[in-house]
């Protein structure tokens, strides 16, 4: 896979924050009331990237649920609106696992944008906010990109 498609991607996938940010000024009184289920997308949305990665991995369909059913559970129950600042580094070696896979690199790719929807909307409170979320989800761009160039 050629590195600038790659980048770009990792690229398009971070900015799922953006338009999250985005709904938070758009929509500001809605947000009151649907944090519970901006919680429990982020839980769905992490839930269903292991999930995937973990059908790839061809391991069998029961194992698959019950681990992604653990997964699902450990994350509702940890109930820390930064939760992503563990969740996105980690989305960061999926996704550079993923790119060697079409489909699953497309699945991967898109759970990722769908993770910053709610992540962003749980997170920035104002203005002041949206440098610092985004400086720190960073990460995930940075290990996103240099997975590719040390282990080509």
């Amino acid at each position: 896979m050629q590195f600038l498609f790659y980048l770009l991607v990792s690229m398009v996938a971070f900015f799922g924050l953006v338009f999250g940010m985005m709904v938070t000024f758009i929509a500001k009184d809605e947000l009151r009331q649907g944090r519970n289920y901006f919680v429990a997308l982020q839980n769905v949305i992490v839930a269903s990237a292991t999930g995937v990665w973990l059908f790839y991995l061809n391991l069998d369909l029961y194992f698959v649920v019950i681990l992604t059913l653990l997964v699902f559970f450990t994350t509702y129950l940890n109930e820390s609106a930064r939760k992503s600042y563990i969740f996105y580094p980690l989305m960061a070696v999926l996704f550079y696992v993923s790119s060697g896979t079409n489909l699953f690199f497309v699945l991967e790719s898109s759970l990722i944008f769908l993770y910053g929807f709610p992540t962003a909307s749980l997170l920035v409170k104002g203005k002041k906010d949206i440098l610092s979320v985004l400086l720190n989800h960073l990460p995930f761009l940075v290990i996103a990109n240099l997975l590719p160039l040390v282990f080509p």
